[in-house]
């Protein structure tokens, strides 16, 4: 029986440079891995017809309030998908999303996950100016870090991002080099 791996993703907005990151991905997976099974799964709200995407419909409400309520509804049903089907396959590459309560939520309950690192997340969390940035910095380094510690493995874009954080010295960890 072949290894099976979910490649999963949830992005509000799925614009076309991550799209095509997420294309690419998938085109080098299988042809680096023949003998596996790789699906792809990207929640979004972006409404792109693409047979890995899963569009959840953003809610109506106007303002700050429909914004949030879109976001949590984007992630809880991102989340709840990921947990009931998990166990279809081997090995989860979850997408990683900065200071995302959600995953850390589900953190206890997701098994195999070997989280994907496109930043260094701590640092890009404090970017902006303002309340916001140092709320999403506070929570990347307290609830990112204790997701961290709950997966098998971290696989960064470059050798760096692997190794941003203390904790990820016991994990196992790879470099997700792009093929020319």
């Amino acid at each position: 029986m072949p290894l099976r791996i979910l490649h999963f993703g949830v992005h509000r907005d799925l614009a076309v440079g991550r799209l095509d990151q997420v294309r690419f991905e998938s085109e080098i997976a299988s042809q680096l891995l023949p003998d596996c099974v790789w699906d792809t799964v990207v929640f979004t709200h972006s409404k792109i017809q693409e047979p890995f995407v899963k569009t959840v419909t953003p809610s109506s409400m106007p303002g700050l309030i429909g914004q949030s309520l879109s976001h949590v509804q984007l992630r809880r049903t991102a989340m709840r998908w990921l947990i009931e089907h998990q166990h279809d396959y081997d090995a989860v590459l979850l997408r990683y999303a900065i200071a995302d309560v959600f995953q850390f939520l589900a953190r206890g309950r997701l098994n195999n996950v070997f989280t994907i690192h496109h930043t260094l997340e701590i640092e890009e969390a404090g970017v902006a100016e303002g309340h916001f940035s140092q709320i999403r910095r506070f929570l990347e380094s307290n609830i990112g870090s204790a997701f961290i510690r709950n997966v098998n493995g971290i696989v960064g874009v470059t050798e760096e991002m692997t190794w941003a954080r203390p904790l990820t010295a016991a994990k196992r960890c790879c470099v997700w080099r792009r093929v020319q």
